[in-house]
């Protein structure tokens, strides 16, 4: 039976397949002909494919013939029992974060190598800033991704590092690494935004009941002000509180 599932292949889905992961890793819509060099398949190979992917809904067309990935592909992974019971459990936890807070949240998992915002509450008061759901960046450059690596066993660490493609990717998950301990030290990390002047993240993990390992971090994306009613040590301490109360209801 091993050697039958080595051997089977079923061409038009690996192609689809492939089309949808380099979509996603290029960021942003590409053209056919594009694509086809992307992949090193002919247009010929491609058209069929992408005809069906974005009758499917899985891609839609911008700029007249470019095409890009819809939110279709992520819906259906939050379908999934864990997804969505991570996400069950952190709603409730993450409205009263920005109501006593007056901060928006959002809560991050990871996807590969890369962090991805899968919910998020926008903060009560005027003023606050948050991140769209599905918003996908590295995780060796992100906070949540600092958090994550913390609480991952050394072989989950070490399967992040190897995919490093670069010196300057190894050489960043070489800072992850050394902020580790830190971060579990501390049980969370604040750091100012690696993206956004005027805003400190605040991040602690997610662990469900019994486990030792994240699966998600809960963050807040901290802004000072005359209007600001909480100190960062105050945000802190709310947000490990209620990163804890998600991790106790969650049965994973």
């Amino acid at each position: 039976m091993t050697d039958e599932r080595q051997t089977y292949q079923a061409p038009a889905l690996e192609r689809g397949l492939e089309i949808l992961e380099r979509l996603a890793t290029l960021g942003g819509p590409a053209t056919l002909a594009e694509m086809g060099r992307e992949l090193g398949r002919s247009r010929s190979e491609l058209f069929r494919m992408f005809v069906v992917l974005e009758r499917g809904g899985y891609l839609s067309r911008v700029d007249g013939d470019r095409y890009a990935l819809t939110s279709k592909l992520y819906d259906v992974a939050l379908r999934a029992p864990p997804q969505r019971d991570l996400i069950d459990a952190a709603l409730p936890a993450m409205h009263r974060t920005a109501v006593r807070l007056q901060q928006s949240c959002h809560l991050g998992v990871a996807s590969g190598t890369d962090l991805v915002v899968a919910a998020r509450v926008e903060s009560p008061d005027m003023l606050g800033f948050s991140l769209r759901v599905g918003f996908r960046r590295p995780l060796n450059l992100s906070a949540s991704g600092r958090v994550l690596y913390a609480y991952q066993s050394a072989g989950i660490r070490m399967t992040w590092r190897s995919l490093a493609n670069t010196p300057e990717d190894a050489e960043r998950w070489q800072e992850v690494e050394a902020a580790a301990q830190a971060v579990l030290d501390n049980g969370h990390y604040i750091t100012p935004s690696f993206y956004v002047d005027a805003v400190t993240d605040v991040v602690a993990p997610i662990i469900p009941e019994g486990r030792s390992y994240a699966v998600a971090t809960l963050v807040v994306p901290f802004i000072s002000g005359q209007s600001t009613r909480t100190t960062l040590d105050e945000v802190a301490t709310c947000v490990m509180e209620e990163a804890a109360t998600i991790g106790r209801g969650l049965m994973l």
